[in-house]
């Protein structure tokens, strides 16, 4: 369905239907639902302090939000740390530094994943929460927080 959820009975049957031609004579069409599996992430953040925080704040949070949408993501999906980071420092200024500290399925007891990239299932699809905010008072740095 667009914009994520489950597929309806309705669809399930138009898309048996769609299939019923296509398929080999000796088989039966079976439609699953999808596996929505969250994703935990985290980070620290240092702004620029001629930047307005509030804004670089929302807009590290709209760029992992659209990297991990549900247009962006697919069946099998692989979410790379590098991606993470390119999406934080695509940020056009504000952004002095960013560390990533954590990138796990909701399913892991790693905070990082071995080769820096979290595999999803032929039947998954990741999904985020919403990011949070916490200021460290002593680097000043700004912590960042998606939760599974």
């Amino acid at each position: 369905p667009i914009g994520g959820g489950y597929p309806s009975d309705t669809l399930k049957d138009d898309l048996r239907n769609y299939y019923q031609d296509k398929r080999m004579v000796s088989t039966k069409v079976d439609i699953k639902d999808p596996s929505y599996i969250n994703v935990c992430l985290s980070g620290e953040l240092e702004i620029d302090p001629y930047y307005y925080t509030e804004q670089v704040k929302q807009q590290v949070a709209d760029a992992i939000t659209k990297l991990l949408s549900f247009d962006n993501v697919d069946f099998e999906f692989k979410l790379y740390l590098s991606k993470v980071y390119e999406a934080i420092e695509s940020i056009d200024g504000g952004v002095v530094s960013t560390v990533v500290t954590k990138m796990a399925r909701q399913d892991s007891v790693d905070d990082l994943p071995a080769g820096g990239t979290l595999n999803f299932g032929w039947d998954e699809i990741p999904v985020i929460r919403t990011i949070s905010w916490e200021r460290d008072l002593v680097t000043g740095k700004w912590r960042w927080e998606i939760p599974c």
